[in-house]
Order: structure tokens, then sequence, then C-alpha cells
């Protein structure tokens, strides 16, 4: 997460003192759309992350840390299937955020996708600590995304907006999330109309289908043209939360339309 969408965030999420429930259907719907998997990894091959290296020099299907900042380990101890998760490891002035993805495929860009994830919070988090799941098109002029914020206390944002009016996050549901309990996640997104599809979560006490099919994602210029490419990113960031605050994320997909 670049350090001015963590301020921006940071304020939008302070400001949250009711959820607007409207615009949500919580029926599950039968998309019309078939996928094929673009990416998995439950992160069993993972001792620990690398620092993110030029755009060109990215090894396909490989997870990195996102910034200089970001703090990544290899949790050896939790699973939700396997022997290992990623611990993402806040700070006090920034999040940890990590992104995998397939550089120079034009041809997987326009198309709508999903990324199905789980992630955990521990106990003790603050209000407002929040875990991100999202999908990145970065394209020729604009860096188009989709993101969805889940805070511990149970808000769901999706995140909106361009270069003129910034980035925006939209609250759209407040569940009862529990400590210590996985929680299965799906992102649909269509990045032909440049639109969300809708956004699942399910676990202990949840079980959510919600349609935001006229949702807009959000865009702004592309910091890394003329390269384009296509990532999924998990990141935890605590605006005021210890260092020592952290989530658990694992079994991570990314799907693409046939």
């Amino acid at each position: 997460m670049r350090r001015e969408k963590a301020i921006i965030v940071g304020f939008a999420l302070i400001g949250i003192l009711f959820v607007l429930l409207t615009g949500c259907n919580h029926t599950p719907t039968t998309p019309d759309i078939i996928y094929k998997t673009l990416l998995h990894s439950d992160f069993e091959d993972y001792d620990s992350f690398a620092p993110s290296p030029p755009l060109d020099s990215i090894v396909p299907l490989r997870w990195y840390l996102e910034s200089s900042y970001a703090d990544a380990l290899i949790d050896t101890t939790i699973s939700k299937s396997g022997n290992k998760s990623v611990k993402l490891i806040g700070s006090v002035q920034e999040g940890s955020a990590i992104a995998c993805g397939i550089p120079d495929e034009p041809d997987c860009l326009l198309k709508r996708k999903a990324l199905e994830v789980y992630f955990m919070f521990p106990d003790g988090l603050t209000e407002f600590t929040v875990a991100t799941i999202g999908i990145e098109n970065f394209e020729e002029k604009y860096n188009v995304s989709a993101y969805i914020y889940i805070t511990a206390s149970g808000i769901l944002n999706y995140a909106t907006g361009n270069e003129q009016n910034s980035f925006d996050l939209v609250p759209f549901d407040e569940i009862n999330l529990l400590p210590n309990e996985w929680y299965y996640t799906r992102l649909e997104a269509d990045f032909i109309k440049r639109k969300y599809i809708s956004f699942d979560i399910q676990g202990k006490n949840v079980d959510k289908h919600y349609d935001l099919s006229d949702k807009e994602l959000h865009y702004d210029l592309s910091e890394i043209t003329p390269h384009v490419g296509i990532y999924y990113y998990l990141c935890y960031w605590c605006p005021d939360t210890p260092p020592s605050g952290y989530s658990w994320f694992d079994n991570a997909t990314l799907f693409v339309e046939k």
C-alpha cells in the first residue's frame, strides 16, 4: 500500500460511524462466467519473501513484499490447510502487504476476474485495523483495482474513485467477525466495465453474498507505464495498533475468465 493511500484510508475508516446497508443484495446469484485458475498459492513452498524487484525482473507466480517497509513472515504454527500461512505484521505508520502477479500478459487484462483467499485476525486488535484483498490491473495508462477492506470490528468496505477524486472507501455492511477463526472470501470484478461484480465471506457466524455490480472500481494513472500486468494483493494495515499487530492469510487463488 502506498503511503498516500494509507493516509487517506486512515481518515476514511476513522470517519465510519454507521454502515450503509443499501444497494447490497445478500441473495447469491449464479453468474454466467466460466473461470480458469491463473494463480494459486498455499505458501507451502515459501520460507520468506523477497523485496519487490523491478517489474521486468519479476518471476511469474512468485509472491514479493509490496514495499520496502512491508513485514511478512511465513508462519509454520498456523495454517488453514497444510503447514504454513502468511503472517502480515503492521507498524505504527504503515501497513504490510505482499503481491503476486504475471507481468506482460495483456490478453488477460480486460476480462472478469475472481480472487479467493482465507484470512484470520488474532485477539486484541483495535477497531479500525484492516485486512485487505485486491486485484490490480496495471494497464498501459491506468492502474485499475478492485479492493475489499475488512476491519477487525467487521465493517466491510469497497474502494472506488479515480485520479480526480482520489481514493474512497465506501462501507456496505457490518458483520460479526470472531478472532482466531478462518474466514473464506471471494471477490469478483469486471475489468472491461470497470465494475465490481460481487463479494462473498463465509466462516463462523457469517455466510454472506453481496451484489456489488453497480459499484465502480478504483483507477488512477499507472506508475509503471508502459508495462502491463495483473497482480493480486494481500494487505494488513493497522493505523493505531502497536507494531506487534498482525493477521494471517492462506490459500489464495486468482481466476480469470476463459
